[in-house]
């Protein structure tokens, strides 16, 4: 792995088309930005199945209305529309990213293939049953500072991966 200064300054699809990344971990989100890469040849392979017999977390986000919001019925109308069917159909064409619904899937599934990339990746371990929720918990920002910093002292060559073993005592004492 390159020292991490050697990679800083600039994103994931921009240090891959340099040559500095052979390797990218990233969502499904991004599939139309690599795509486009100039003089780059790509592969979309699964994430390795975890020890659990799960291969990915899944992510979705969420609408949310501010309470202080000046307006909230049209923001309300706002929302709605993006959880329906109609807007994700627009999502799903717009080939960028999945929708939130499942039966606008195979829209997506079409546009996203045209990228020439291989989209199983992200909708075979779905379909297989190899997903798991992302961890929903009140403690979130405390766990993200800690493991933020630890990480990111892994990989700039500042700490041990055997570090993480203390870390994760660390993490698990915020939930005690």
């Amino acid at each position: 792995m390159p020292p991490l200064s050697y990679t800083q300054g600039g994103s994931l699809d921009q240090q891959l088309q340099a040559g500095r990344y052979a390797l990218i971990t990233n969502g499904s989100w991004n599939i139309a930005n690599y795509s486009k890469l100039d003089g780059v040849d790509l592969a979309v392979a699964k994430t390795p199945v975890g020890p659990e017999g799960r291969r990915t977390m899944t992510n979705s986000l969420g609408d949310s209305i501010s309470t202080t919001s000046q307006n909230k019925g049209a923001a309300w109308k706002w929302v709605r529309y993006l959880a329906s069917t109609d807007c994700q159909d627009v999502v799903a064409r717009g080939g960028i990213v999945f929708p939130a619904i499942a039966s606008t899937t195979p829209a997506a599934v079409e546009t996203l293939s045209a990228t020439g990339l291989d989209v199983t990746a992200f909708t075979d371990p779905i379909d297989d049953g190899e997903t798991f929720p992302y961890p929903e918990i009140l403690q979130a920002s405390e766990v993200q500072s800690i493991m933020g910093t630890a990480m990111d002292q892994v990989v700039g060559g500042d700490a041990d991966a055997s570090s993480l073993t203390a870390v994760n005592e660390r993490v698990n004492a915020v939930f005690d």
